[in-house]
């Protein structure tokens, strides 16, 4: 699979393995079908390089966490601004909620520094964050 111009930071599989979503330092979201490896979407945010992403667990959107403090959906439904630091990661619930009002429903607290990975439990009733301070919460 070609096409990227810079570095890409994330690529992952599509629930159903049919598509792989990419994101770097070019700047575009880029998703690939697996079977032909030609690309078939991208989504370029002009001020924004993608640091990661996350497929929908219905696999109709993929969620890309942007270094100017933002979260994109593909094709740009909705654009979040979150906080005031580049965004590091992105998940969506496995049990297909939906970030679609565009404001914060909840905050987590407890880091002292960047945080640097999430994740949901498969069953979605876990949260894990981790961070440049060395914690897991």
């Amino acid at each position: 699979f070609t096409g990227h111009t810079n570095w890409v930071g994330a690529a992952k599989f599509s629930p159903n393995d049919q598509l792989i979503a990419s994101c770097g330092d070019d700047k575009p979201l880029r998703i690939c079908d697996t079977s032909s490896g030609e690309f078939v979407r991208s989504l370029t945010a002009e001020r924004s390089m993608g640091r990661q992403l996350a497929w929908h667990p219905d696999g109709d959107l993929v969620a890309l966490a942007l270094s100017f403090n933002r979260i994109a959906e593909s094709e740009l439904i909705q654009l979040y601004k979150v906080q005031s630091a580049p965004v590091n990661d992105v998940a969506f619930h496995p049990m297909e909620i939906c970030l679609l009002e565009g404001r914060p429903i909840y905050s987590l607290t407890g880091h002292t520094d960047k945080v640097c990975a999430v994740a949901f439990s498969s069953d979605g009733r876990h949260f894990a964050s981790a961070g440049e301070d060395r914690q897991i919460r």
